[in-house]
């Protein structure tokens, strides 16, 4: 996978939008990424991270927090990737869930975060979710995996080389998915727990039974009863114990039964004869009570009698009530007609009520609809010539967008203007100096040209003799020859000088002739900008329109607002006139229909109170014709007066069935005093005081029995359930104890608690063997970087056998052939250690999640604290995974890195807010 194109908005420092081509950094090589401290040089890598898996790269930093604080309102927030992988195309955006400006009503409202990825075929993915999996699914990496592979992040380098085995147990579990072997360890190590506590609690139970065994007092097998309770006893003995004393006391309890069956058998015959002699005294009791209840009725017949003939002269008057109560359930009839009158007339006062308030709504309806028709008419009025009024205002904005650009253009030709003349007095400076440049060489040539010919004059009369010809003059006489100078340059000398010469007045001449191209150039430059700067400054020298401008600018930006405002405002009332006349023939509509309404109203309640008068006259008559005002009273009489004949007759008859009672009674006691005397004289004699003793002293001897049954029972119950549970407790501890025994020696092997070994636990025993490659991924960088002095290897024996081992690490030093913890290496050499580990955990993840190559990677810092040699050594290890057309990304301020790497991201903080970004290739 590599970036093609990454375009930010709003996102971290970049306020506004932002476009990276990353293709103007090639396939393969170093870049680097550098710039002010918290520019937002990592958040280029959060931003690629961001648009393929929805999160940004660091734990610390949430996706809901990536919004610009920068930005305008308006300006969206999101990322756009576009990236090559396996020679396909593909384009990824994804928008942050963050509060935007609402588009209606002011306000605020959430954006939910939205994604979306094209594919080389042009289809569509959507929903942040299925773009992930879609994601995951192209590049083979879920994006705990792309950050470790494609970026190795500030200070995690460094941590990762000195971490500890549980450290980085923790860290392997995620990147290579040992967690199934961890969970083997818990779960071995829960069950030998569980099955420890199920042993103990077994034991415990067993004791518990064993407690509760009971014995009598007394019994010889009490003293090894207690032995038992202390846990003193072997279990078998206490099996034996229990058969013995369960034996013992269900014989005991046979013949306590035998007894008990006696004395029942004993007590049932002396209640048989206790209740015989109870029975007699009952019946003479109520012999005496019959005969003193005769006597008493016999005194009440003569009154009963005289009752009933009073009664009997009554009945006459009850046959005239009923007679007058029939005449007056006659009328009831008419008493309905008289209700339904009251019924009907309460009904249409109530429609009169109902109409009156009907009428007043549809008369309010009708005023209300009169005055929004009035409104309507008054509005259109206002706005009758705003269309005259928007044409105008568009017209003048077109002229006012006009001069606006090109004042604007006008500014932006001086800032051009003010860069020519800048790069003119650049090119004269350069000019001037190339020539007093050529000035000096020439002068320096001159110089050594004469001591050069001096030099020669001094060899020819060096050779000259006294008497012989000198081969310059032909003099014989020789009286001041030359001397050769000591300082005299050689031919190769004078002709490097003549060439530097030559060549700095190449160069002057080069230079005066672009000075004189630029000086052409801005000529035309400030003929043009005097022009322009006459026509729409009022004549203004140019001198003096940069500073004009910005006034002029800042004005004509005001007036085109204020236009603007003014032209939305003509818009708005133009689009409200042709809504006002659109509502107009509805309104008039209404003003209509509801003027109808009242009166239709008005005529509906003019019937109800004609209605209501006619019922009036027919109430009235109705209760001039009836005694009573309602039916209930004439029914409440009527009943009255049918209660009044029946409680008459029902007296009458009462008294005849009273007394036919009483007569009953009398002959029913009379017989029942003639059967008594009967049952007494032929019942046995029978003496009570004397069975109830005896009967009392039956129920204490079986008491007693029962007690000791009970007693027996509840012993037997309790042992039998004894010997029950501890049979059963036992075999289940003896298979309990077994399984223990084997599911504990594997979890203290598979947790690496065996006793007097080293504590290697199964997840990491497995996980040394990742480690291992990384360690050899890893040394192939470090040992270029550290010259061949360092190598790192994992430490195979533990300090003790008391805590976790199998994930140190060590160095081996070849300069000394010492090995010691990475712990005492220095700050330069564990940067270059960790940095090596880093790699080499990359490459190890990349190749177990199934030969998946990226062809990108991001160093995020670490280089300061290198030297010189350090830093070549480090950027050879980079430059060799650059090979076969890799891309690798340094992100560093480092200064040492910005002269040795030629392709550059630079990251700057822009003043007004925000950061911003170039490419130097």
């Amino acid at each position: 996978m590599r970036p093609v194109k990454l375009t930010l908005s709003a996102f971290g420092p970049y306020a506004g939008k932002t476009t990276l081509n990353m293709d103007k950094l090639g396939t393969g090589g170093l870049y680097l990424i550098t710039g002010d401290t918290g520019a937002g040089k990592t958040t280029l890598f959060d931003a690629i991270t961001f648009a393929l898996y929805g999160e940004p790269s660091g734990e610390n930093r949430d996706s809901s927090m990536l919004r610009s604080k920068y930005a305008d309102p308006d300006v969206p927030t999101f990322v756009e990737l576009e990236f090559l992988y396996r020679g396909k195309k593909y384009g990824v955006k994804r928008c942050p869930e963050y509060q935007r400006p609402a588009k209606k009503g002011g306000g605020t409202t959430l954006q939910r975060a939205e994604a979306e990825l094209v594919l080389p075929d042009g289809s569509l993915v959507t929903k942040t979710r299925e773009v992930t999996n879609r994601v995951v699914e192209i590049i083979g990496l879920d994006r705990s995996q792309f950050c470790r592979i494609a970026m190795i992040a500030q200070g995690d380098f460094l941590k990762l080389l000195v971490d500890t085995t549980d450290e980085r147990k923790a860290i392997f579990r995620q990147l290579f998915r040992t967690e199934p072997y961890h969970r083997l360890q818990e779960r071995l190590k829960g069950e030998s727990s569980a099955l420890k506590d199920e042993c103990a609690r077994l034991k415990n139970s067993i004791q518990q039974y064993t407690a509760g065994i009971m014995c009598e007092d007394g019994d010889p097998a009490q003293d090894r009863l207690v032995l038992a309770k202390a846990g003193k006893l072997p279990l078998q003995e206490v099996f034996d114990l229990l058969e013995e004393l369960i034996e013992k006391d269900v014989k005991t309890e046979a013949e306590g039964k035998i007894s008990l069956a006696d004395v029942e058998k004993q007590l049932s015959a002396t209640d048989t004869r206790i209740a015989q002699a109870e029975e007699q005294q009952k019946q003479q009791g109520l012999l005496d009570d019959a005969e003193r209840q005769l006597a008493q009725d016999k005194q009440r017949s003569q009154p009963l009698q005289q009752q009933v003939e009073i009664c009997q002269k009554q009945l006459p008057e009850a046959d005239r009530l009923a007679a007058e109560a029939a005449a007056l359930q006659a009328t009831l009839p008419r008493y309905n007609q008289l209700e339904q009158a009251k019924t009907d007339l309460n009904e249409v006062d109530k429609k009169i009520i109902q109409s009156q308030q009907s009428l007043q709504r549809k008369k309010d309806d009708s005023q209300k609809a009169d005055d929004a028709l009035a409104e309507l008419r008054r509005q259109m009025e206002e706005r009758k010539d705003c269309q005259v009024q928007k044409e105008a205002l568009q017209n003048r904005k077109e002229k006012a967008d006009e001069r606006f650009k090109k004042l604007v253009d006008l500014k932006n030709e001086i800032n051009l203007f003010d860069a020519a003349q800048k790069q003119l007095a650049e090119a004269q400076q350069t000019y001037k100096d190339a020539a007093d440049h050529a000035e000096k060489l020439h002068s320096r040539y001159e110089a050594m040209n004469r001591a050069f010919l001096d030099g020669q004059a001094g060899l020819l009369a060096a050779a000259l003799e006294e008497g012989k010809p000198c081969p310059v003059c032909g003099s014989t006489t020789h009286p001041v020859p030359a001397a050769v100078p000591a300082q005299a340059p050689k031919q190769a000398e004078l002709e490097r000088a003549r060439d530097a010469a030559d060549k700095a007045s190449t160069a002057a001449a080069d230079a005066s002739a672009a000075a004189a191209e630029l000086l052409g150039g801005v000529s035309a430059q400030r003929t043009r900008l005097q022009q322009q700067s006459a026509e729409l400054l009022e004549g203004a020298a140019l001198e003096d329109a940069a500073q004009q401008l910005a006034s002029r600018l800042s004005t004509a930006q005001d007036y085109l607002a204020e236009l603007e405002r003014k032209l939305k405002k003509a818009e708005a009332d133009v689009r409200c006139l042709q809504q006002l006349q659109s509502r107009l023939p509805d309104c008039e509509q209404v003003c209509e229909q509801t003027g109808q309404a009242v009166n239709d109203g008005e005529k509906e309640l003019a019937g109800l109170k004609s209605r209501k008068e006619e019922q009036q006259k027919t109430l009235t008559q109705l209760q001039q014709e009836l005694p009573y005002d309602s039916k209930a009273r004439a029914e409440q009489q009527a009943a009255k007066l049918t209660a009044q004949s029946e409680q008459i007759k029902t007296e009458a008859e009462k008294a005849k069935r009273v007394l036919e009672d009483h007569n009953s009674a009398m002959n029913h006691l009379r017989g029942q005093i003639t059967a008594l005397r009967q049952q007494l004289a032929a019942a046995e004699a029978i003496d009570l005081p004397l069975e109830q003793e005896r009967r009392e002293l039956l129920k204490q001897r079986k008491k007693g029995l029962n007690e000791t049954l009970t007693s027996l029972a509840t012993r037997i119950t309790t042992n039998q359930m004894a010997q029950q549970n501890l049979r059963r407790q036992s075999g289940d501890l003896d298979k309990t104890e077994k399984r223990y025994m084997w599911v504990s020696t594997l979890s203290n092997t598979a947790n690496g608690n065996l006793s007097g070994k080293e504590k290697i636990m199964l997840e990491a025993y497995i996980q040394t063997i990742y480690f291992d490659r990384i360690i050899a991924r890893a040394n192939t960088r470090f040992m270029t970087m550290s010259g061949g002095q360092y190598e790192l290897c994992r430490r195979t024996t533990a300090e003790n056998n008391r805590s976790q081992s199998g994930l140190e690490l060590d160095v081996i030093d070849h300069y000394n052939g010492s090995r010691r913890s990475v712990k005492s290496l220095s700050g330069g050499e564990s940067f270059k250690a960790s940095l090596s580990l880093a790699l080499g955990l990359s490459d190890e993840i990349q190749s177990s999640a199934g030969g998946i190559r990226l062809d990108c990677m991001f160093v995020d810092e670490g280089f300061g604290s290198l030297d010189d040699e350090s830093l070549q050594q480090a950027m050879q290890a980079l430059v060799s995974l650059t090979e076969s057309n890799r891309l690798v990304g340094i992100i560093s301020h480092v200064a040492g890195l910005k002269e040795r790497i030629d392709r550059q991201i630079l990251v700057t903080k822009d003043r007004s807010g925000g950061s911003k970004i170039e490419i130097v290739v």
